[in-house]
């Protein structure tokens, strides 16, 4: 739970902070080149999910989904963090910063009926959808996710011959611990 406590209220801080400070100096569309050819500050203001998706949807529909997603996807990140041992930091620091980053953005949500975003990164002729600090927590975590998936979960599901799933890892880790009593 020090995960949660400790580092949420810092994303969330730094998520609401950097899109107060963006509502009150930049106008709504105005934009500010910071590399040119790069980046720019931008203000704009997403009704949708990511990347603008559904923004087009009636409201009537649109703000009960996003309200109901929500909750589901925050109800399920902290499940996930409760049933996560203590001994695996990386898995509580991914869905922290996921959850992190859910919570600023549901929370312009709540306030304001839709997400700001700032950040512009394009090159040339291709521009990647505006974004924030609270999607920047998400894809990270998300990344992370898969790195961790790949790479460094060692409880991986095997398929044996006869097509049965076994966690060979987790199987015998429970025989050693039967073992050491």
């Amino acid at each position: 739970m020090k995960w949660l406590l400790t580092i949420i209220p810092i994303i969330l801080i730094a998520d609401q902070y950097t899109k107060w400070l963006i509502r009150q100096k930049i106008a709504l569309y105005e934009k500010i080149v910071v590399i040119d050819g790069f980046f720019n500050l931008t203000h704009v203001q997403n009704a949708g999910a990511a990347f603008g998706l559904f923004s087009d949807m009636d409201k009537s529909f649109r703000v009960p989904f996003f309200y109901s997603i929500s909750l589901i996807a925050f109800v399920i990140l902290i499940y996930l963090f409760i049933n996560t041992s203590p001994q695996e930091w990386r898995m509580r620091g991914i869905l922290t910063l996921i959850t992190g980053g859910a919570l600023g953005n549901v929370t312009d949500r709540i306030l304001f009926g839709s997400v700001t975003d700032f950040i512009q990164v394009y090159y040339k002729s291709f521009s990647w959808p505006s974004f924030n600090v609270a999607d920047s927590c998400i894809t990270v975590g998300v990344i992370l996710l898969f790195i961790e998936m790949i790479f460094f979960n060692k409880e991986q599901i095997m398929i044996n011959n006869t097509g049965e799933t076994s966690n060979e890892v987790s199987d015998n880790a429970a025989v050693l611990t039967e073992d050491s009593l």
